[in-house]
């Protein structure tokens, strides 16, 4: 991996901030008002520039001119005009061209430089799969009849999801050699790479103690799953569920892999052995081209499974919550979170698990919303500068990060907010921002509701138009009083002044979030504001 460039996050390449970004830092806390109108100005000017609505009107001009050059006035330059408007024109078909050329030799460079990393991945992986095959065929003389696992019975071993082995005479092999007998998987590996001993990481989500091979045979589901659920699942897994149900597709669902999707984010060169976790998986096989020993965690995984065929993906799955994941402590070397940290109920709890499950050593590869609006039900989280500074830089420290504006080719084109993306690895002394962590038995308690499910529910009676249920489920939030999401409350708070006909209360709160300083640097809860406000003054017009 490489080294550390800056806690900051860039902007666009990852290399350095835009000149004018200092000029922002100073303009901003001296005047709000014109800092966020020169930020919109330079936002307006970017989506012109990349929808290249720029184009008609530059053309316009030269055509102007060389009409004009028909009236009588001016006949004896009519010449010199049209030459001049031709050079104007040829002049800009050039630098026009060599925008686009410029573009899709960016575009082109990126192709290129994921399809080198899957051709070396392939290549690696190849080699190692033609040397088992060749150590297997070399072992094969000196397997018994009978399987074994080393540790447990031949029913345990079958009932836990994986194939029993066959011994090995440790005269003629080494003990730290078996055959991995799945079917489809013909090698031989290092015991270190057997996803087995994922199962001895794995503990109760609660207590954090160890579980029995009797104790995983009753969680385990005949899905191929684990079911470590606990507590009140997420209110927002209703929207998820129907989401995947109308969307999911099979063939699409074969190539999610995130050396494909994310060719911008410098994944790690993972060793054997290593427990790689892929959390908030989704219904996908994102890590399968990945190396090392897989775990799925996804709270919604017994229905991916059931439902959408996820059992059938190699690795360990578990069904669990990513506040209270069912792992030892320090036992993971790389944690994958792609598109979920503001999916979760609680982003402080999450982040704070993450870095409990990491090795000292461990790398988290993460990409997220970046500046998203802050009242989206199916994931109100909002990852921004202030989440950044007051939490997730508390916790991490970046290897690498960068950040892309939407429309960046880049990124997905299904992206409407920018994205951050990069590695991290545990900052040191991260442990003094455990005290801010949800004991974990309340999230075992089934009238415990996650801060963000409190949102969406917050959310989902403003807009059916249920006041009381709404007043009840702010009220909840202001108790909390959780970091991260008091500026949540505060634009709840707004619109349900807005839906009982209280203009003046909620114009008095509209000014206060203006003053926010964490909204004048996230355009899209500026944005969110500024639809409010817009409401309340056609409310007052109204009466």
């Amino acid at each position: 991996m490489p080294q550390a460039r800056s806690e900051v996050p860039t902007h666009g390449s990852g290399t350095r901030r835009p000149v004018y970004a200092a000029f922002g830092d100073w303009l901003m806390p001296r005047s709000p008002v014109l800092y966020r109108l020169l930020q919109l100005q330079r936002r307006a000017a970017a989506d012109i520039w990349r929808r290249r609505v720029w184009t008609l009107p530059t053309l316009a001009v030269p055509l102007a001119v060389a009409l004009l050059a028909f009236l009588p006035a001016f006949a004896e330059s009519r010449a010199l005009i049209w030459t001049g408007t031709a050079i104007v024109t040829l002049l800009f078909a050039i630098i026009y061209v060599a925008i686009r050329c410029n573009e899709s030799l960016k575009v082109l460079r990126a192709q290129i430089a994921a399809l080198r990393g899957n051709s070396a991945h392939a290549a690696r992986r190849s080699t190692e799969q033609q040397r088992a095959l060749a150590e297997r065929q070399s072992l094969t003389s000196v397997l018994s009849e009978r399987r074994v696992m080393p540790g447990g019975s031949p029913k345990n071993e079958r009932t836990l999801g994986f194939e029993p082995q066959r011994p090995i005479n440790s005269s003629d092999v080494s003990s730290n050699e078996i055959i991995d007998s799945r079917p489809g998987v013909n090698r031989a590996t290092n015991v270190d790479d057997d996803p087995r001993l994922a199962i001895t990481l794995l503990r109760d989500p609660v207590t954090l103690s160890s579980y029995t091979s009797e104790d995983l045979l009753a969680i385990r589901s005949d899905r191929g799953y684990y079911d470590f659920i606990v507590g009140d699942l997420s209110r927002k897994n209703d929207a998820e569920m129907a989401h995947f149900a109308a969307n999911y597709h099979p063939a699409s669902a074969a190539d999610k892999s995130y050396l494909r999707r994310l060719p911008f984010i410098e994944h790690p060169d993972i060793h054997r052995g290593a427990i790689v976790v892929d959390l908030g998986c989704g219904p996908y096989r994102n890590i399968e081209l990945l190396g090392g020993i897989h775990l799925l965690i996804d709270d919604l995984m017994g229905f991916y499974c059931r439902e959408l065929n996820l059992s059938e993906a190699p690795g360990v799955k578990l069904a669990s919550r990513a506040e209270l994941m069912p792992l030892a402590g320090g036992s993971v070397d790389y944690l994958y979170a792609i598109n979920m940290i503001d999916h979760v109920d609680d982003m402080v709890d999450a982040c704070l698990e993450i870095a409990r499950v990491l090795k000292p050593s461990g790398v988290l590869i993460l990409q997220s919303y970046f500046n998203s609006f802050p009242l989206l039900a199916a994931e109100p989280g909002v990852f921004d500068e202030f989440f950044l500074e007051s939490v997730f830089f508390r916790i991490f420290r970046p290897i690498e990060v960068a950040t892309f504006a939407v429309g960046d080719p880049r990124i997905s084109r299904s992206y409407n907010c920018d994205i951050i993306a990069g590695s991290f690895a545990l900052r040191a002394g991260w442990q003094e921002m455990a005290t801010m962590q949800t004991p974990r038995s309340a999230w075992a308690d089934a009238s415990h509701v996650g801060v963000q499910s409190i949102i969406s529910e917050a959310i989902a009676a403003l807009d059916g138009g249920r006041l009381d249920d709404a007043r009840r489920e702010i009220a909840d939030l202001r108790a909390r009083n959780r970091l991260g999401y008091e500026l949540h409350v505060d634009l709840l708070q707004m619109r349900l002044h807005i839906l009982e006909g209280d203009s003046g209360a909620a114009n008095i709160l509209g000014k206060e979030l203006r003053r926010n300083v964490r909204l004048q640097r996230n355009v899209r809860g500026f944005l969110t504001l500024e639809r409010l406000e817009n409401r309340r003054i056609t409310m007052a017009d109204r009466r």
